[in-house]
């Protein structure tokens, strides 16, 4: 939750330009990530902070050798479809369907490729982590979208976790 309500505050500017809800797209549907927020965005009593934005279409897009990547597409798909969400099959396509997408694979190594494709559509784009397989791809995605004036935001909810946050010394 903590990771949508900074999402919704980034993406407010955006809402506020459009006086429609934001349209969603969401690229990987090998997380259980890409379900919790379609359930908590797509949900008609949604918290007020997550208003402005739906899920309204996903690309499958994961790991083809992560075995269990390949198996979770299947159940997950369905969960998004059940929430009235368009499965498509490519980026592109998905590209054309909404405002701002979830860049969700569970798998850094193709991320790099599929934020380029967001960034040059010139769409705001949250990843989800890991941003990339490397740090070269990261800095790469991140220099991509400073050229192109497109806003990209990371996060994880990990920070909030007992044992996952590093205390530097005061």
């Amino acid at each position: 939750m903590h990771r949508l309500t900074a999402l919704a505050a980034q993406l407010q500017p955006v809402a506020s330009a459009s006086a429609a809800e934001l349209r969603g797209g969401i690229i990987g549907l090998d997380t259980s990530h890409s379900t919790a927020f379609t359930k908590a965005l797509n949900n008609p009593d949604k918290d007020a902070a997550l208003h402005g934005c739906r899920i309204v279409a996903a690309t499958q897009r994961g790991s083809a050798d992560i075995e269990s990547s390949v198996e979770r597409i299947p159940g997950y798909t369905e969960e998004v479809q059940a929430a009235g969400v368009k499965v498509v099959d490519t980026i592109a396509e998905l590209i054309g369907m909404c405002d701002v997408v979830f860049l969700e694979t569970n798998d850094g190594r193709p991320r790099l490729a599929q934020a380029l494709e967001v960034i040059d559509a010139g769409l705001p784009m949250f990843i989800d982590k890991p941003v990339a397989a490397s740090l070269s791809d990261t800095l790469a995605i991140y220099a991509a979208a400073k050229a192109k004036g497109v806003p990209i935001f990371s996060a994880s909810s990990l920070r909030w976790a007992e044992g996952c946050a590093v205390r530097l010394p005061r």
